[in-house]
């Protein structure tokens, strides 16, 4: 063992291409007369394409970073080298939105169903306008009935809810006489 060893290490991160290829074996027919045919594995339907990391980066790059769809073909483009089109990963999200159908309608509900909820007006929405409009589309406070801690804007004052202001808006915009009330009430 060595006494005075040092260690270095460099991370890189790799992003590359890789192509899988499956081959399946086609035989003749046999004795019986039925031809023989091995079958792909589970999920593989197309002469080509594109796995679930390629998916996944699409969906995190255009619904998390909110980078359009033609840029995010362009950075797939110039990092793996992949010729993918904007509708393909329009294609990619409605797969993952699909698939999360689920699991977004049991949160919507258990929001839905409980004592204290928390709302910001710069939250984001899967829809193309924010406040009342984005709010209505999205049905869940429509529904509500606890306590709505919100940041005292007025597109929540529609729901039949009760309401209560929340601290952290009013320290992070002191300006309004409200704000200011409020914290030299609290503090």
């Amino acid at each position: 063992m060595l006494a005075d060893a040092e260690r270095r290490q460099v991370v890189e991160v790799v992003i590359q291409r890789e192509v899988m290829e499956y081959c399946i074996i086609v035989s003749g027919t046999c004795t019986c007369g039925r031809a023989q045919r091995s079958t792909f594995p589970a999920g593989i339907e197309a002469l080509v394409q594109y796995g679930p990391s390629g998916s996944a980066f699409a969906v995190c790059m255009t619904q998390y970073q909110l980078l359009p769809y033609q840029r995010t073909a362009g950075v797939l483009n110039e990092l793996a080298g992949l010729a993918i089109s904007p509708g393909t990963l329009q294609r990619a999200v409605w797969v993952a939105a699909a698939r999360l159908e689920g699991p977004v309608t049991a949160i919507r509900d258990a929001l839905v169903a409980a004592p204290v909820a928390h709302a910001m007006i710069t939250a984001y929405f899967p829809h193309l306008k924010r406040g009342a409009e984005a709010l209505d589309a999205f049905g869940l406070l429509s529904q509500f009935v606890g306590v709505l801690v919100h940041d005292h804007g007025s597109v929540y004052e529609r729901y039949q809810c009760l309401h209560a202001f929340c601290i952290a808006t009013a320290e992070r915009s002191p300006s309004q006489p409200w704000a200011i009330d409020m914290i030299t009430l609290l503090c």
